[in-house]
């Protein structure tokens, strides 16, 4: 078993970061704005005080920047494709078929992935022959269309293919899912895939001109993933923002323009209480044992898809319009590199169990997925950082305090601020000193 490295981080706060310090607002007078962001809520500290903050430029080469894109508003990008998911509401036979499309596709995968991993050659023709084609395969499998099962071996392929230089080690797939050719969903897929467009959707279906996936999630709910043309559309203003994730605090934005926004402040809480009925769901069904508590079951066990469904939904709802806002409106973010299942962990965490409760439950890494695939539409540039320290760094003298606490007050220069606010701001400060960045126009 490969052990993972350690990295030793050291505070970062230089000269040169007390300096660059300087140029950025830190505890001013500022008025609150709140509003609601559907069922979280927006808090918005703007300063009082005027702030000419000069623009931030980089002199780094940015190794993990990401998404730089020229960006031409309302206008298709030739080559470039986004994945639209999209809901299906199959009837009750058509999700007889695709879950058995499904069993069918991810048998073939593992099938074929046994065979590469015993020996065999990974020509797509030998592999077809050993696991794909009817007289090597029972009649249930062959009962699926041979271009579904053939598709699972060349995802299999294309997977070894991207994945010979990470060197990972490869495992059977329990995703369910297939692919279905353009070809096939169009025109030329037969009464087999005929059944394919006439399902149930809450929204139009896109022309389909590459292949589409479809699947089925933890909560049993149906999606196709199209590939269609990348769209771009217009930023509403432009900047500069470092994001600071947290448990209570979903993220804290800092704007060295003068504003502060947090996005979910203490609304974690109406997602465990909507986890705890789950529980107590759970704790019901453990006891009700017996013949004579079998639908009793059976209902519970709807209630707790049910309620996850929500939790789901709340989550991804708050993922999509903060994406969107953020994106929308700033030319550049910087935001950690989350490395939350590293912090879950319980041989290594220094976390309690309720904060990693709440890490889990606001799901730090899918956001960032989501953040990316936002930026590539408006032009954002997404720059991945790292904030070891700074959370417990003084944002005004650089001094180190290791009380945890919501609020930060440094014992050396009685500076008193909230916990989030400085460390989104040591973010960016951070960022800047490590890659050698400066302001302008007074500091260059």
């Amino acid at each position: 078993m490969n052990k993972r490295k350690r990295h030793k981080f050291k505070p970062f706060w230089t000269e040169n970061t007390l300096k660059l310090s300087q140029h950025l607002w830190i505890n001013d007078d500022v008025i609150h704005k709140r509003s609601k962001g559907s069922w979280f809520s927006v808090n918005e500290q703007i300063s009082i005080n005027d702030i000419d903050s000069p623009e931030i430029i980089f002199k780094s080469n940015e190794k993990k920047e990401v998404n730089r894109l020229t960006v031409i508003p309302n206008k298709k990008v030739n080559g470039l494709l986004k994945t639209r998911k999209i809901r299906l509401y199959p009837n009750d036979e058509e999700k007889r078929i695709l879950k058995e499309w499904m069993r069918a596709s991810t048998w073939t995968y593992n099938r074929a992935l046994e065979l590469i991993n015993s020996g065999e050659s990974k020509g797509i023709t030998h592999l077809k022959r050993l696991c794909v084609n009817k007289d090597s395969v029972d009649a249930r499998i062959s009962s699926v269309p041979y271009d579904v099962r053939g598709d699972a071996v060349i995802d299999l392929l294309n997977a070894i293919k991207i994945n010979e230089n990470k060197r990972f080690e490869m495992k059977k797939r329990k995703t369910r899912c297939f692919v279905v050719q353009a070809r096939k969903w169009n025109t030329k897929g037969g009464k087999k895939y005929k059944f394919l467009k006439h399902i149930e959707t809450k929204e139009p279906k896109p022309e389909v001109e590459h292949a589409v996936r479809v699947k089925l999630d933890r909560l049993n709910r149906f999606w196709m993933c199209v590939p269609v043309p990348l769209e771009t559309k217009t930023r509403m203003s432009n900047g500069i923002l470092s994001i600071d994730p947290g448990s209570h605090t979903f993220l804290t934005c800092y704007n060295p323009r003068g504003s502060v926004i947090e996005i979910g402040n203490n609304d974690i809480q109406k997602i465990r209480d909507i986890q705890d009925r789950c529980f107590k769901y759970q704790s019901i069904i453990d006891t009700s044992l017996g013949p004579e508590n079998k639908r009793k079951r059976h209902r519970l066990r709807n209630k707790i898809l049910k309620t996850y469904k929500r939790i789901r939904n709340m989550i991804d709802d708050s993922h999509r319009k903060a994406a969107k806002y953020l994106c929308e409106h700033h030319s550049q973010i910087l935001i950690p590199d989350f490395r939350t299942k590293d912090m879950v962990n319980k041989k290594q965490r220094r976390i309690n169990k309720e904060t990693t409760k709440r890490l889990i439950s606001w799901s730090h890494r899918k956001f960032l997925y989501f953040l990316r695939h936002k930026a590539r539409e408006y032009g954002t540039n997404i720059v991945e950082c790292t904030e070891e320290y700074t959370s417990k760094t003084c944002g005004h003298c650089g001094r180190l305090n290791d009380k945890s606490s919501k609020d930060f007050r440094c014992d050396h220069c009685d500076l008193f601020v909230d916990r989030d606010f400085n460390g989104a701001r040591n973010i960016l400060l951070k960022h800047l000193t490590e890659n050698n960045g400066f302001l302008h126009p007074n500091d260059c």
